[in-house]
């Protein structure tokens, strides 16, 4: 109540009227305050908070009821209209979103497990010393509900995450010597952080100094709109070069340190090997991963149907993506190319030889016929020789083909030179030959 005892905040809870006066409130070490009847606890403010998340707090999403506890700002510092929320993603438990008037805004890592803890050094960049004290990030997934709980490793150490009327998360460290809150984290920081820079299929990447813009598509898409990207236009994203066969032609390109993207489905007790195979043989999927978690026997994979969103690069926190495309030059299926192309090759280059080789020898059959109507020499007395040395042996040899050295053909062909090639077929090559009697 304010000095003229008029309500301004009440914790909306009903009491019998005979515990009124036996009612107190306490405010613990932690911040939580608590209204108490007896050892009972009928209220307190974890369970309510606004726009200060404190350790030991949890922000949770109840997964049969879709209830939500989450975090909410005020419009301006004398307005108290909710504007910007930070919470558990109903769609996807497990990653934590920021809506800035009920729009996405901005998007945490995706966690995945029973319990998976994340610690951060306090001892950031720019940060004051603080003997390596650490926070943790929990996740928890239970039946009906998931939570998210941080903690620090000393308790002297005082953090406090706040969500203020710009549109920024920030997590504080308390400073005593200059009694002061030190910024040590905030999201969103720089443009990567802003939910969908890129649009579908295109990925952000702040850390490459190297690029003109940081925004790219991945490997098999194009810009949907490429006047626009050129000019600084990204939301519309990318779209394919080539459209999806679902069958062999189809391979996947892998992308290392991702932010695994959003609207993500959880799969177990697949391989690796059929993870592949299914995302393969389904057009609607787009995408594939491997969890870096196990819990009990069940192996997690994450598959993605539809449009691929929010992809940022280098993430320190990022994992091995397979990006389902066709004829995106995976390693398998190059190799599958790289064999056909040699077999290809060598193919060419024997039905070439053989045609070589056949060529020559009709070629010689027609010079051997020649002795006897006397081409082959000038000399009168060396043609009468060679024809009264014929025989019927020899006359049944030249109906053979004879046997000749690969050295003798580059011989009378110079060595495959082109100024012997006389024109090429359906067998290969065909070479112009110079033959002696």
């Amino acid at each position: 109540m304010d000095r003229t005892r008029k309500v301004i905040w009440s914790s909306n809870i009903s009491v019998p009227a005979s515990a009124m006066k036996a009612t107190t409130g306490v405010l613990m070490d932690n911040g939580n305050l608590e209204l108490r009847l007896g050892e009972d606890t009928l209220w307190q403010s974890f369970d309510h908070p606004f726009d200060t998340f404190l350790p030991g707090m949890k922000l949770s999403l109840n997964t049969r009821t879709g209830q939500q506890r989450g975090l909410t700002s005020w419009a301006a510092l004398n307005d108290a209209t909710r504007k910007v929320t930070l919470g558990i993603d109903p769609k996807v438990p497990g990653q934590t979103f920021f809506w800035k008037e009920n729009a996405p805004y901005w998007r945490s890592d995706l966690y995945i497990g029973k319990q998976t803890n994340t610690a951060f050094d306090v001892d950031g960049e720019n940060a004051p010393s603080s003997n390596g004290t650490t926070y943790f990030l929990t996740y928890n997934f239970e039946a009906d509900e998931v939570y998210l709980t941080y903690g620090v490793s000393d308790s002297s150490t005082k953090l406090r995450v706040i969500l203020n009327p710009t549109g920024q998360i920030k997590l504080l460290l308390w400073l005593e010597h200059s009694e002061t809150w030190f910024v040590w984290w905030r999201k969103p920081f720089d443009q990567c952080d802003f939910y969908a820079r890129c649009g579908p299929y295109g990925a952000c990447s702040c850390k490459n100094e190297t690029l003109s813009s940081p925004c790219k598509c991945l490997t098999g898409f194009r810009p949907k709109f490429q006047k626009q990207w050129d000019m600084g236009g990204w939301l519309g994203g990318c779209v394919r070069e080539k459209a999806l066969m679902c069958n062999k032609e189809d391979g996947f390109s892998k992308i290392s340190k991702l932010k695994l993207p959003d609207q993500a489905v959880l799969l177990e007790n697949k391989s690796m090997s059929e993870c592949e195979s299914k995302c393969l043989q389904n057009c609607s999927c787009t995408a594939y991963a491997y969890a870096n978690v196990t819990q009990g026997n069940n192996i997690r994979y994450l598959t993605w149907f539809g449009d691929l969103m929010d992809l940022v690069e280098n993430q320190t926190f990022g994992q091995d993506v397979y990006i389902h495309g066709s004829q995106l030059g995976s390693k398998s299926h190059s190799h599958s190319l790289s064999k056909k192309s040699l077999v290809i090759g060598i193919a060419s280059a024997t039905a070439g030889l053989i045609t070589i080789v056949f060529g020559y020898f009709l070629w010689k059959k027609g010079t051997d016929s020649c002795v006897p109507n006397k081409r082959c020499s000038n000399n009168k007395n060396e043609t009468d020789s060679a024809e009264g040395s014929l025989s019927a042996e020899s006359a049944k040899n030249d109906t053979e083909l004879p046997l000749f050295t690969l050295g003798r053909i580059l011989a009378v062909t110079n060595n495959f030179t082109e100024a012997n090639k006389l024109g090429e077929g359906g067998f290969g090559p065909v070479y112009k030959v110079t033959l002696w009697c």
